[in-house]
């Protein structure tokens, strides 16, 4: 967590505008239920964005490579960062 705020200080001073999505790889089935899941994720969200200050709009999303977790968050990623992403799809 030190290097990732180190990181988003850098970041800030160079591009303060920036978006900044965090994937939190590891949130797999075999850790348990999906309330297990979401409560091992909900932790490390929190962590996460209690460093994240410089970047208050910072989005995290659980990852795993067992199901389709990470397209999910790359297509948030694609969404938020392609402008007129309606116009694209037509």
């Amino acid at each position: 967590l030190q290097y990732y705020e180190d990181s988003l200080n850098s970041l800030h001073d160079l591009s303060p505008n920036s978006q900044v999505f965090v994937l939190i790889h590891k949130i797999d089935p075999k850790d348990g239920d999906d309330a297990r899941r979401r409560e091992l994720f909900s932790e490390c969200e929190q962590r996460v964005l209690a460093r994240s200050t410089l970047f208050p709009k910072a989005r995290c999303f659980p990852t795993s490579i067992f199901d389709d977790t990470l397209v999910r968050a790359w297509s948030a990623v694609v969404e938020a960062l392609v402008p007129n992403l309606g116009v694209v799809q037509r």
